[in-house]
């Protein structure tokens, strides 16, 4: 039971540390996505602040609560009583669209999606871009698929 690997759920362990970084996975008077930086651990509750945004370094309290995944292919059903956090020190495009970063590490193998992803990393950071991909920076492959269009 502890090895299994669902979608949806965070690992069976997590080990959290002060000052780490976490990520929220289910709305709880807070968004889902949320990042927070650990302050405390209890036994049934972690105290986090808000890291960026609007309402950074405002308190929250995160309590362990029942999660159960809402698509499986397991012939019994899985619950697990944890906190909702996952581990935040990298994120995707995706997760990072709408926070203002003060720096910001780029690993692209390959393209990326859609130009709107490759402008998202240029334009909500205010310090420095670190680029790790064996890609020229200046330039964008514009990848169509006539067939899909006609």
């Amino acid at each position: 039971m502890y090895t299994l690997t669902v979608n949806g759920l965070p690992a069976h362990k997590l080990v959290l540390k002060i000052g780490i970084p976490i990520i929220l996975l289910c709305n709880l008077d807070v968004c889902n996505g949320t990042r927070l930086i650990m302050r405390g651990l209890g036994a049934n509750i972690i105290d986090a602040e808000i890291a960026l945004g609007k309402f950074k370094c405002q308190s929250v309290f995160i309590l362990l609560i029942v999660l159960s995944p809402s698509q499986t292919t397991l012939p019994f059903v899985l619950r697990r009583k944890q906190f909702p956090v996952r581990l935040c020190f990298a994120m995707t495009i995706n997760k990072a669209q709408g926070q203002t970063l003060k720096k910001v590490a780029i690993f692209l193998p390959g393209p990326v999606f859609t130009h709107g992803q490759c402008g998202f990393i240029a334009c909500k950071i205010y310090d420095s871009v670190l680029n790790y991909s064996n890609q020229n920076p200046s330039q964008v492959k514009n990848v169509v698929y006539r067939e899909i269009l006609t």
